[in-house]
């Protein structure tokens, strides 16, 4: 499937295409379905185990939060971008419904 794969390492297309087939075989038949952070780690985990020369956080790279001595560092990864991109695919084409639509409101739709 891919070159890198007898070598243990990836070029950045074959990264992506990795990546991406990863992210749609998780969601599966479910647009709605999250993947959660321990997935991601896992994820990003089993990558390296496949591809020994890959690093880790060129997969995914959780959150840190804000310190006196630094800033906040938001995830990041081939595989969360994939994840984010992926899901508003699905919401562009109507299979997946926003996220602002899901929170509740204060307003009955059947009061006057």
């Amino acid at each position: 499937m891919f070159k890198g794969r007898e070598e243990g390492t990836l070029n950045q297309s074959e990264r992506q295409k990795f990546c991406n087939d990863i992210i749609w075989a998780e969601l599966g038949e479910e647009p709605e379905g999250r993947i959660l952070e321990s997935c991601f780690n896992f994820l990003a985990s089993c990558t390296v185990d496949l591809f020994p020369s890959e690093i880790e956080a060129t997969y995914y790279a959780p959150s840190v939060p804000k310190t006196k001595e630094s800033d906040a560092i938001q995830k990041r990864g081939i595989l969360y971008d994939k994840y984010l991109n992926n899901l508003k695919f699905l919401r562009l084409h109507g299979m997946r419904g926003s996220v602002r639509s899901k929170q509740p409101t204060d307003e009955d739709p059947d009061d006057p």
